[in-house]
């Protein structure tokens, strides 16, 4: 897959995990984030790669309650954080 911006967007979404999932992008998408979260409760990634050229996850405004576990990432910005509330 070689999408433009972001891969997966998770938006208004409550309790969702992401396991084992495999994300790799050509190396030409070099502005490319793996997942954008934003406005969601209850989110997990584990167990899964994410290989892009831009963030791996964004964590958006309004995010809450929000876990990262064996996550390999790279070799783009890693995680950024716009705001967490907890």
């Amino acid at each position: 897959m070689n999408s433009q911006i972001t891969h997966m967007t998770l938006n208004g979404c409550t309790n969702v995990a992401v396991r084992n999932f495999k994300l790799v992008a050509p190396k030409n998408s070099p502005n490319t984030d793996g997942f954008d979260v934003q406005l969601s409760t209850g989110v997990t990634f584990t167990g899964s790669t994410v290989q892009i050229g831009d963030d791996c996850v964004a964590i958006g405004p309004g995010t809450r309650n929000f876990l990262i576990s064996k996550l390999p990432c790279g070799p783009g910005h890693g995680v950024r954080s716009e705001r967490i509330e907890n």
